[in-house]
C-alpha cells in the first residue's frame, strides 16, 4: 500500500463518521499512518505478487540502489556498472557465495551493479 493509497482509505473510514474537522484530521493521519504499517511485511519477510506474506529464508540479491534482482543462476538482466549498460549482464554465484553479472569477460559484484542508468548516473553525482 503507497502512502496515497493509505490516505485515501482512511478518509473513505472517516466519511462514514461524523467527526469534526480538526479531530477528522488528526484521526484521519493516524489510520493512514497505522494502514501503512499494517501493510508492510515483518523484518525477514516479503509480500509477493498474490498478497501472501513469505518469509525470506537466506538473502537476497540486491543491486547497489536495492533492486532485488533474480534469484536464479544462469539468469541474465539489464543492470549498469562503470560506465557500462549491459542488456543481458549473466548473474551468477561465486564460488565464494557472492551474486554478480558478468559484463563481457569482467565479473561485478550484484552490490556495485544499479538496476537502471538513471540510479548509477545519481549514485555518481552522489560521490562527486
Amino acid at each position: 500500500m503507497t502512502e496515497a493509497q493509505a490516505r485515501e482509505t482512511a478518509s473513505k473510514i472517516i466519511a462514514a463518521y461524523d467527526v469534526p474537522g480538526a479531530v477528522r484530521d488528526a484521526l484521519m493521519w493516524q489510520i493512514a499512518t497505522a494502514l501503512l504499517a499494517a501493510s508492510k511485511p515483518p523484518p525477514g519477510h516479503i509480500i509477493d505478487d498474490t498478497g501472501t506474506v513469505r518469509k525470506v529464508l537466506g538473502t537476497l540479491p540486491l543491486t547497489a540502489d536495492g533492486c532485488v534482482i533474480g534469484p536464479v543462476e544462469g539468469t541474465y538482466a539489464r543492470v549498469w556498472n562503470n560506465d557500462q549498460w549491459s542488456n543481458n549482464a549473466e548473474l551468477y554465484i561465486r564460488d565464494d557465495g557472492r551474486w554478480g553479472a558478468m559484463f563481457g569477460p569482467q565479473w561485478r559484484p550484484l552490490e556495485c551493479c544499479y538496476s537502471t542508468r538513471e540510479a548509477a548516473e545519481a549514485a555518481r553525482k552522489e560521490a562527486i
